[in-house]
């Protein structure tokens, strides 16, 4: 297990062993590159990309928080049962 001196936030912050970022750091590094090269030759006008409407997301963001509120109701009543029963 690794422990961490947390004195020091700005060293917690950029923590490199014992972390997921050496795993996942060649293909963010791929994702970026492509994204900036497609950003730079939209800004070119070298290629037309075309146009996401916003609608899509904010249906599925509205989706997505009654979902999760119900989740969390449902799990704060499990835990509130639980603490109920437990003091008996």
């Amino acid at each position: 297990m690794i422990i961490r001196n947390k004195n020091n936030s700005f060293k917690l912050l950029f923590a490199w062993h014992g972390t997921i970022l050496p795993k996942v750091m060649p293909a963010l590094m791929v994702v970026v590159c492509l994204s900036a090269l497609l950003v730079y030759l939209s800004a070119a006008h070298f290629l037309m990309l075309p146009e996401v409407p916003a609608i899509g997301f904010t249906i599925f963001g509205v989706i997505l928080s009654i979902f999760l509120s119900f989740r969390n109701t449902a799990c704060y009543d499990r835990w509130w049962e639980g603490v109920n029963f437990g003091a008996l």
